[in-house]
């Protein structure tokens, strides 16, 4: 025998229970709470956050006033002379030694005529009784002048003699000779020889 169970009845249905009104005021009353603490806790960050930022300008604006105040018992000081003119000298190397370089990487200085061939060669040719004081090259070595001084004046031709066997000098002329008779000892002689190469302008 079967005996059939209908769960259908009111009586087994779930009945559905509504949120009242007392619990919704409630969970609206825990809301709010919480979001007053929140908002509280954010005013009370920001509210530290401002007291911090008035001390640094409080401090910004004391050392300011100190730096003014050492800056004003701190004399100030006149460059000194002695400083300029030392910057200046090393201004006008520095300047000279550029323009030497332009012309080095300019090209005007020939391998065949060049400076260190017309020292080396000037080196070479040493004469005693007889030394070198300044020795100019200009034009890239078209032109050159030598200064020097000789313990006797025959010693000069000498020099130019065996400055003729130096290919560099090949084709120079000396266009310019002088002797002048110096108080520093006796029988010295200073001298000045200038020259230039054929055909040069």
């Amino acid at each position: 025998m079967r005996q059939q169970v209908n769960l259908y009845q009111p009586v087994f249905r779930r009945e559905r229970r509504v949120l009242s009104a007392r619990a919704l005021a409630q969970c609206l009353g825990l809301a709010a709470i919480a979001l007053a603490a929140v908002q509280g806790f954010a005013w009370w960050q920001v509210e530290g956050l401002r007291g911090q930022v008035r001390q640094l300008e409080q401090q910004q604006v004391l050392a300011t006033e100190r730096l003014s105040a050492a800056q004003g018992r701190v004399p100030r000081r006149d460059p000194s002379p002695l400083l300029e003119r030392e910057r200046a000298r090393l201004e006008r190397v520095v300047a000279g030694r550029s323009r030497i370089l332009e012309t080095l990487r300019g090209g005007d200085v020939e391998p065949s005529s060049g400076f260190s061939e017309i020292l080396a060669g000037l080196a070479r040719q040493r004469v005693p009784g007889l030394w070198l004081t300044a020795v100019r090259i200009q034009s890239g070595g078209r032109r050159l002048e030598i200064r020097g001084a000789a313990l006797r004046p025959e010693l000069v031709p000498v020099l130019v003699q065996r400055l003729s066997s130096e290919p560099v000098f090949v084709g120079m002329k000396f266009q310019t000779l002088r002797l002048d008779r110096t108080e520093e000892g006796e029988g010295r002689l200073d001298f000045v020889l200038r020259t230039d190469i054929e055909g040069a302008t």
